[in-house]
């Protein structure tokens, strides 16, 4: 018998940061930017949103770059998830701009597949490649903390009789989606240390995740 105890979630809030803001007054197009997520687990999709602020012309473009997951600041060197890729603007969005109003662009989602914190960049530019508008790696609000979920077990019992029923429970800290799921193993009683080659009681029991429990 398995039993999946109860999964913990935590949410995730929006951040931002805002730079330009002598531009934004003047009326020259200016960027501000704000991840989908302060934190999020390995394996989970976010993406970055460009607040372009004031007019822009025709051909404007945004790049979006995304460094992989590192233990601490900013470093130019690590991988990337996104490499300077270019998101056009749309048509409707640059005719609706002017000055003092703003418009949002998003990045493409991007995933990490181990912890740290992932460092974006967002740069504006013009139709012939000249930058308007940009932020330093580093920024505050341009980063996300990527966690690992954890998972802590305990027995229903610590001592049974021979055929006396008896369960694990597994507790999941982090964030589920729909189609994940647990497994169990139980290997049979042995008089000394753990054995990973013995027979077991349960091999690889399969208990998908609830569906209150899925984000």
């Amino acid at each position: 018998m398995t039993k999946l105890y109860k999964c913990q979630r935590k949410g995730s809030r929006g951040s931002r940061h805002r730079l330009g803001e002598r531009n934004h007054r003047s009326g020259r197009p200016s960027l501000t930017t704000k991840t989908s997520a302060q934190q999020t687990y390995v394996g989970r999709p976010f993406h970055d949103t460009a607040v372009i602020n004031n007019k822009i012309d025709a051909g404007a473009y945004l790049t979006f770059t995304a460094y992989d997951a590192v233990s601490g600041k900013p470093d130019t060197n690590a991988a990337k998830l996104l490499d300077n890729k270019r998101v056009d603007i749309p048509a409707d969005k640059i005719a609706s701009s002017g000055a003092g109003k703003s418009f949002t662009v998003d990045s493409p989602d991007v995933t990490a597949t181990k912890a740290g914190i992932v460092y974006w960049k967002a740069t504006l530019y013009n139709k012939g490649g000249m930058e308007l508008a940009t932020h330093e790696l580093g920024a505050t609000g341009e980063s996300v903390l990527i966690k690992n979920p954890s998972i802590t077990t305990k027995v229903s019992k610590e001592q049974v009789s021979i055929n006396e029923e008896f369960t694990d429970t597994a507790t999941i800290n982090g964030e589920v989606e729909s189609g994940d799921y647990v497994t169990f193993d139980a290997y049979a009683p042995v008089d000394g240390a753990p054995n990973a080659q013995g027979a077991k009681l349960l091999d690889s029991e399969r208990v998908n995740i609830p569906s209150k429990d899925v984000t």
